[in-house]
């Protein structure tokens, strides 16, 4: 081999490297830059004492007494342990799930059922202390995420869990 043929051997040794570290690591930076942070990434349902859902102006207050769930202003009426273990589980799927940007303009709250008249509003409570404040709106139209907005904001975003199937169901109210 001749230096000529080494000079550009190590030419194209950098070139393929310089390729590689353009197309695998920067690209997934680039993708997951421009992604919005999941609003609820870090509720621990654990912290959860107090859990309030309204839905067409029907109001549900549930706090955990104990180990069980009551559902306030009764005597002793609880909600089902299956109940909570969905609303404990949906959670956790929606802290790791991937959430997309499905609207920056409020006026279009209505068509994705994040609205006051149409969302369902959910908030999670530790002591006096709110955690989240946000809306559940339709499913995505593959039917397998929901969208969502937080309380008092302009946008609307999709994940990927299905929060409807654990916040909009008739057995709460």
């Amino acid at each position: 081999m001749n230096k000529k043929n080494l000079i550009l051997g190590g030419v194209l040794a950098a070139l393929v490297f310089f390729a590689f570290l353009y197309q695998v690591p920067y690209k997934n930076w680039q993708k997951n830059h421009s992604r919005p942070d999941n609003f609820l990434s870090g509720i621990n349902f654990a912290n959860v004492t107090k859990i309030e859902i309204v839905k067409n102006k029907d109001v549900i207050v549930v706090e955990q007494k104990d180990d069980k769930w009551l559902i306030k202003d009764t005597k002793a009426f609880f909600v089902s342990p299956d109940i909570i273990t969905e609303v404990k589980t949906g959670l956790e799927e929606a802290d790791k799930a991937k959430v997309a940007l499905a609207s920056n303009n409020s006026d279009n709250k209505s068509n994705f059922e994040v609205d006051d008249e149409n969302g369902t509003k959910v908030k999670l409570v530790h002591g006096e202390d709110v955690l989240v404040n946000f809306m559940i709106g339709k499913a995505t139209s593959d039917f397998l995420g929901s969208y969502i907005s937080e309380t008092g904001s302009e946008k609307t975003y999709s994940i990927a869990t299905t929060l409807n199937r654990v916040f909009v169901r008739d057995d709460f109210f």
